[in-house]
């Protein structure tokens, strides 16, 4: 039989159903605490994430949420996010960008962290819609359109924010591969 639909989960949720909002947690937890590291650091992630749960449990007690429900979720998850980052300075976890080295040695160990390390603050410097972008659709590995109806954007508009970051990266990154070779 298959698993039941996030729809069909939150409706038993409105009803009481503890084991349902269970299932939606151990469901979407990881995904949506990923994200909020991403954009907010590990301390503040854990608080979003656990308000996102009970404002999820709290929203479907006695009524149906709204469908999509994967999109209304991670819609309350992204708001909280936004507030988050509205309400204290922007922080990124710079251990959540890893690159893998391709040559050995001390001087490539270097050059490889020396690129991450700058990879890292200009994500954590590029504006909060388009770090939540890029954290949906690359990160989450959401689609587009889900992705911007959580940021409640058009698909045209999210991929216009996804073209100005990886712009931004890329110049970023072509001047620091510059500096290297040199």
């Amino acid at each position: 039989m298959a698993d039941p639909s996030d729809e069909d989960l939150l409706a038993r949720v409105a009803v009481g159903d503890g084991d349902a909002f269970e299932t939606v947690m151990e469901r979407h937890l990881s995904a949506i605490g990923g994200y909020a590291r991403r954009m907010l650091g590990p301390t503040a992630a854990d608080d979003v994430t656990q308000e996102c749960f009970l404002r999820i449990w709290r929203a479907a007690a006695g009524r149906a949420a709204p469908a999509p429900a994967r999109a209304w979720m991670w819609r309350i998850a992204h708001n909280l996010v936004m507030d988050q980052l509205r309400a204290a300075k922007p922080h990124i976890d710079l251990d959540s960008v890893t690159l893998v080295e391709d040559r050995p040695g001390p001087e490539a160990r270097r050059q490889s962290n020396e690129v991450a390390e700058v990879l890292r603050r200009e994500i954590a410097a590029l504006p909060a819609r388009q770090r939540a972008a890029l954290a949906l659709v690359h990160d989450q590995e959401l689609p587009a359109a889900e992705a911007a109806a959580i940021l409640e954007v058009s698909v045209a508009a999210l991929e216009s924010l996804l073209a100005r970051a990886r712009r931004r990266l890329r110049v970023v990154l072509g001047d620091l591969r510059k500096d290297l070779v040199e």
